[in-house]
């Protein structure tokens, strides 16, 4: 199955109308920790969004289980990412996707 490009910040606003980091940057993390950081998702637009994300693909990091949520013009909405490594290793390419459907 082929990678689905991330857009970046700005492409996230124009074209689907959602504001959030382009990356959680977790550092001073030392194995056998749990560390947890928010990734926040803001709704830009007039018109009121559903949001759903994927669960990380690694087993070093957490996500609460998916739910569909309704976000109206300019609410925003905290999603809590748990990190727990187990050996002091560089992990990149970590990703969180974000969808959404839009309600006229």
């Amino acid at each position: 199955m082929p990678d689905i490009p991330t857009p970046n910040k700005n492409e996230r606003k124009v074209h689907y109308g959602i504001d959030c980091a382009d990356l959680v940057h977790f550092t001073h993390w030392e194995p056998g920790g749990e560390h947890v950081k928010s990734l926040v998702v803001k709704n830009v637009v007039m018109k009121t969004q559903k949001i759903k994300y994927k669960l990380p693909k690694t087993k070093f990091f957490s996500m609460d289980f998916p739910e569909t949520v309704t976000l109206s013009a300019g609410m925003s909405w905290t999603i809590p990412i748990t990190f727990r490594p187990v050996a002091k290793v560089l992990i990149n390419n970590a990703e969180f996707r974000v969808f959404k459907r839009q309600i006229t």
